[in-house]
């Protein structure tokens, strides 16, 4: 079990290490840490200044890790090195607006970071906290690969708007991977604005969205986010899970897969769908996108069991 003490002399030996570049501290479900500790770390980073790849997992800690997020993303500022940056913060359910804010700051210094892994899954970001996300974001000008998992339970259509207007500012992103857990609350006009951020993101290659239970979604409204994302110009790779939403009939299954097919440049296509969408319309898709006599583009739909 890790302590503070043994976070203490951890400091001690990361001093000796100043020309480190390579570092990854892993503090998952580490219940015995207090905020002082953590926060003696995070202070300890940023005299590490030649550090080009870091990576934090905080992954289900308590109450006294979690408030000394703040101290960890204003630190993470003077890391103007970094190239690949990976923060897990997945279970945390305390995130505030003014932690997610601070990220402006520090992005806007991380002027060579090319990829970020952010994983706020299982955290309850609100509209507030993903407009801040967005906006900073939006500062990461080189940027290339995006890997972003976001907690989405009291956030709602507005908070997606926010985020999406933010991420269609990048102007170097060519990889999007993004998962979304469960709310009640977004509904069809959020998608729309993200398929519409995410159509202005001119490099943008790679796109893969991995839905949770997004309980409040009707099969009309993935009917439009289709027809939507059908207009994207740039991207060649594509996949789209939505194992766990249970408003997925044949018919809303049928019509965005068709829509999605239709991008200009796909070159490759996966829908992960669940065990309420029969073989017989999964069969029935494929063969129509066949008939698009689009000779280049690989389909794979792969069916997978999932206990409501």
């Amino acid at each position: 079990m890790i302590t503070d003490e043994a976070v203490f002399k951890l400091c001690d030996s990361l001093k000796k290490m100043p020309n480190l570049e390579f570092l990854t501290l892993d503090f998952s479900m580490c219940q015995k840490l207090t905020n002082c500790g953590m926060s003696k770390i995070f202070e300890e980073l940023a005299l590490l200044t030649k550090l080009t790849k870091l990576k934090v997992s905080l992954n289900r800690c308590n109450n006294e890790v979690q408030a000394s997020f703040p101290t960890l993303f204003k630190n993470l500022k003077n890391l103007e090195s970094i190239i690949d940056l990976s923060l897990d913060l997945t279970g945390n359910y305390v995130i505030s607006d003014q932690s997610c804010g601070l990220l402006d700051i520090t992005f806007f210094k991380m002027k060579k970071l090319q990829t970020l892994h952010f994983e706020f899954f299982g955290c309850k970001l609100s509209n507030i906290a993903l407009e801040n996300l967005g906006t900073s974001m939006s500062r990461l000008q080189i940027l290339e690969n995006l890997y972003l998992s976001l907690g989405l339970e009291e956030a709602s259509d507005l908070g997606l708007q926010k985020l999406s207007s933010g991420l269609s500012k990048m102007k170097s992103l060519k990889t999007l991977v993004l998962t979304f857990d469960w709310s009640k609350i977004i509904k069809g006009q959020g998608l729309s604005w993200l398929a519409a951020g995410i159509e202005k993101i001119e490099t943008l290659e790679k796109f893969e969205l991995f839905f949770g239970k997004l309980s409040s979604l009707e099969g009309d409204q993935f009917k439009n986010f289709g027809r939507d994302l059908s207009r994207n110009k740039s991207v060649s790779h594509c996949r789209i899970s939505f194992t766990e939403c249970q408003s997925i009939t044949d018919e809303v299954f049928f019509e965005f897969g068709l829509s999605v097919s239709k991008i200009k440049t796909l070159k490759f296509l996966k829908i992960d769908t669940n065990d309420r969408i029969s073989y017989k319309i999964i069969s029935k898709l494929q063969s129509s996108i066949d008939d698009l006599n689009n000779d280049n583009l690989i389909v794979e739909i792969e069916k997978k069991r999932f206990f409501y």
